[in-house]
């Protein structure tokens, strides 16, 4: 049975929460303007994502793992995830900011964020634990995890 979050809890999953906010996807499809304004727009929002990631990484490994049961594995997973996360997401904000024409453009963001997706694959082991009421309940107390619980 999960408790109250301690605050070295609360710290941990807002960081991990604010690493993962927004959503890169949806903000591209409402980009405007030519090519030029499109591979900028792509390449500021995936720069962004590996700043978080990164930032996140930073305050997470400061904090120490959660103590919730299976912390410490949830913990090295996400450790290990977000610095590919990152440097994934850098190297696609190159490709993106060379791309040729629009569908290159295209494929190269969406690419980028398909292997972000896929390099997440190892965390779907504690989707479980993340979905229980409890967890959910304590995550909906942190403003930067509120709008990914429920």
């Amino acid at each position: 049975m999960l408790g109250a979050f301690t605050p070295r809890d609360t710290e941990w999953f807002g960081a991990l929460c604010t690493g993962l906010a927004g959503d890169p996807r949806q903000e591209f499809a409402a980009a405007t303007g030519g090519l030029a304004a499109k591979r900028l727009t792509a390449a500021e929002l995936l720069n962004r994502q590996a700043r978080q990631f990164g930032d996140a990484v930073t305050t997470m490994k400061k904090v120490g793992a959660p103590s919730v049961e299976d912390g410490q594995k949830l913990a090295d997973a996400v450790l290990d995830f977000l610095p590919k996360a990152a440097a994934v997401a850098r190297k696609g904000a190159a490709t993106v900011a060379a791309a040729a024409d629009e569908q290159s453009l295209q494929a190269a963001f969406g690419g980028t964020l398909q292997s972000i997706d896929d390099a997440k694959k190892p965390l779907q082991n504690f989707n479980e634990m993340m979905a229980a009421p409890a967890m959910e309940s304590e995550l909906a107390k942190i403003p930067s995890c509120r709008p990914l619980v429920g």
